[in-house]
């Protein structure tokens, strides 16, 4: 079965979508893939995570903070929670180069280093 997929969030859409309804971006047709089988989930976890069809600035960078951390071996939800996650200042609280620090470069555990962040 074939689908469509967005380069950008990283999901595989029913064929019917031409554009990713989060990122509006043009999906293109993968033959080999089935679509996800949760991407009505993960629609909702990068609404939940602040990332809407309005493709901001602000949207791009949650959207590649999503990316970065998922690269570090986080499932969906959790890249999609610690992405925007928020101190009490207001600002973005995870830094993905730290994150990526600790897991990559010094090899401390996925779930510790999400402790420490």
């Amino acid at each position: 079965m074939a689908a469509r997929s967005c380069s950008l969030c990283s999901i595989h859409l029913p064929t019917t979508f031409r554009k990713c309804p989060i990122c509006t971006r043009e999906t293109k047709w993968e033959p080999l893939f089935d679509p996800s089988g949760d991407w009505e989930e993960r629609l909702e976890a990068m609404k939940a995570a602040g990332v809407t069809s309005e493709n901001t600035e602000e949207q791009q960078v949650m959207a590649w903070r999503i990316e970065q951390i998922q690269k570090l071996g986080y499932g969906w939800d959790e890249a999609c929670e610690m992405a925007a996650r928020r101190g009490a200042d207001g600002q973005l609280e995870v830094d993905v180069r730290t994150l990526e620090t600790l897991v990559r470069k010094k090899g401390i555990d996925p779930g510790l280093a999400k402790a420490i962040v």
